[in-house]
């Protein structure tokens, strides 16, 4: 899971700063199920489809784009929920 950390440092430094603070881990059951359990079906099978297409880079491409869509729709009056932003990636 370094991998992902780095990613995250790399392209989320803000986010990859706060998780630094609170002592927490970026690795999510998401990306470690290959998002078999949090996506909708048929998006998990667009992800598989990617997966095997392109290599294991789409699981990092979906799981960045994922945190991206969180901090853009969060607020601290209105936030949003991981499974949530799941289902919008549908």
């Amino acid at each position: 899971m370094q991998s992902l950390g780095e990613l995250v440092r790399i392209k989320l430094p803000l986010l990859a700063q706060h998780l630094t603070n609170i002592s927490a881990d970026i690795a999510t059951d998401a990306f470690l199920c290959c998002y078999c359990t949090t996506l909708p079906s048929d998006t998990a099978m667009r992800v598989w489809d990617s997966l095997f297409l392109e290599g294991p880079k789409i699981l990092y491409r979906v799981q960045i784009y994922l945190l991206k869509v969180h901090i853009l729709t969060s607020s601290p009056s209105h936030p949003v929920q991981f499974n949530t932003l799941c289902y919008l990636f549908s």
